[in-house]
């Protein structure tokens, strides 16, 4: 699907600002590799309210949790790879 909105880096500041005063940015640890992430930072961060503590969680359990109909394509998926050797 093709970006439906597209700004030049100069002009996030003024962009962000008319989406509200509320800046969600990625900041956690990363539980298979132990890593930090690092929150996002432009000129003009400073200018929003900032939140930190949310984003990463909501992410993560993102990538735990697959609705049903995910679930099943990913398992006859894996049932093929897995009896592929034998065929």
């Amino acid at each position: 699907m093709p970006a439906q909105h597209v700004h030049y880096v100069d002009e996030m500041k003024d962009v962000l600002a008319d989406l509200g005063d509320r800046l969600h940015v990625l900041s956690g640890t990363n539980t298979d590799s132990g890593r930090q992430t690092v929150p996002a930072a432009f000129e003009g961060v400073a200018d929003f309210k900032v939140e930190k503590d949310t984003l990463f969680d909501v992410l993560t359990e993102c990538r735990v949790v697959s609705p049903r109909s995910t679930l099943g394509v990913s398992l006859k998926g894996m049932d093929r790879m897995v009896s592929l050797p034998f065929v």
